[in-house]
């Protein structure tokens, strides 16, 4: 969720954390390290753009 939070704050890129796509009860973490992307409406340009600004957030996490 902070992760979500901290790209959506830096370069307006949101996304769905992925335990929000769970049911309810099921063990905790499940979905912890999934996403889910919605590129309704854009067009292709934009989406790579985006898709490599989230790769370029996410290389940079895993540096740190």
């Amino acid at each position: 969720e902070a992760l979500a939070q901290e790209i959506g704050d830096k370069s307006r890129i949101y996304y769905g954390i992925g335990s929000a796509f769970y049911p309810e009860g099921w063990p905790d973490g499940i979905g912890r390290n999934c996403m889910r992307l919605n590129f309704s409406g854009l067009n292709e340009e934009v989406i790579e753009e985006n898709i490599k600004k989230l790769g370029e957030f996410f290389q940079e996490k895993s540096v740190h």
